[in-house]
């Protein structure tokens, strides 16, 4: 998620001609950047500043930290060059803050061309753009953190679903071959109906779950394998069965499962081609959802001793017997 945005006038010396917090940002972090939102701005423009345009390029930047990332990007409003700094999530796209924020940007553009070039900015527009800003971003992010916050959690949650899923799929695919008889009259067939609903069609759910391409990926071979061992477990005796008649040898289980490890990766492949594509749709243009950061401590008031404090003044009744 976007936890804050600052325009700088690079031409104006650095200033920031408008900022955003995002109000449900981590308590944390909302309080730092309330105290020090000028430091993000200035920080961002002595980078720009110490190395030239030239070298800033007109590109999106990053700048990686341990939770938080800055993106800045320059933008050309009218005649004028204007940086646009970010500090987003890490596990957020650079290309879906710089769609989500452009597309704000058009939809206000008169109220941005109100802030970015006029002397004095009434602070009611402002603050209406903070707002739009804050509900602008709402209906980009899940609200549910088990399948938006791209952690641990949500890999989680969205390998048990897709698991969940193709075994809905298997069991439609079992139905077919009980109500048309597909291994004893089309056994193509049914291999090839295999392949589309547990190494095809699953990836699209996988990818509308994870909506993160190393996710999708991770859940699709995950996916697979477990699918493939887990047939090839319950029907092991089966397959010895078929591979002794074949072969013509003695084959152990422990070659069946290896045998089971290797096509489930191989046509996992498959599955995480299709997931990753999807995932990457999804992560271009949607934002993580508000999550809890750890490595960023609030601001804790320190009291002053009691040399710090500024001598108080004496009571008007001493003031008036020292001056008799």
């Amino acid at each position: 998620m976007i936890q804050f945005i600052s325009i700088i006038d690079i031409q104006g010396g650095g200033t920031s001609r408008w900022d955003f917090i995002h109000p449900d940002s981590p308590k944390s972090l909302r309080k730092r950047l309330e105290k020090y939102r000028g430091l993000a701005s200035n920080f961002i423009y002595a980078v720009i500043t110490a190395f030239g345009d030239e070298i800033v390029g007109d590109r999106i930047r990053e700048l990686r930290l341990s939770e938080i990332k800055f993106i800045f990007m320059p933008l050309e409003h009218k005649d004028d060059l204007f940086y646009v700094v970010f500090i987003v999530d890490m596990k957020d796209n650079p290309v879906a803050t710089q769609r989500t924020f452009m597309n704000f940007y058009h939809r206000h553009f008169e109220a941005f061309d109100e802030i970015l070039t006029a002397t004095a900015v009434p602070t009611n527009t402002v603050e209406r753009l903070r707002n739009s800003m804050a509900q602008f971003l709402v209906p980009l992010a899940r609200e549910n953190k088990f399948f938006s916050a791209r952690d641990k959690t949500h890999l989680a949650s969205s390998y048990v679903v897709s698991l969940l899923i193709s075994t809905l799929f298997t069991v439609t695919l079992w139905g077919f071959n009980v109500q048309f008889d597909l291994m004893e009259e089309s056994p193509i067939v049914l291999a090839e109906l295999v392949f589309v609903f547990l190494f095809l069609l699953p990836g699209i759910p996988i990818g509308i779950l994870t909506q993160y391409g190393r996710h999708a990926i991770i859940v699709a071979f995950l996916n697979s394998l477990t699918v493939v061992v887990g047939a090839t477990f319950l029907w092991q005796d089966l397959l010895l069965k078929s591979a002794h008649q074949f072969i013509g040898s003695i084959v152990v289980r422990e070659i069946v499962m290896l045998s089971a490890t290797l096509v489930g990766i191989m046509l996992g492949t498959t599955l995480a081609l299709v997931s990753y594509f999807l995932a990457k749709f999804f992560e271009r243009r949607r934002l993580t959802c508000i999550k809890r950061l750890k490595h960023i401590p609030a601001i804790v008031k320190t009291e002053t001793s009691d040399f710090d404090k500024p001598p108080k003044a004496p009571p008007i009744e001493e003031r008036g017997e020292t001056e008799e």
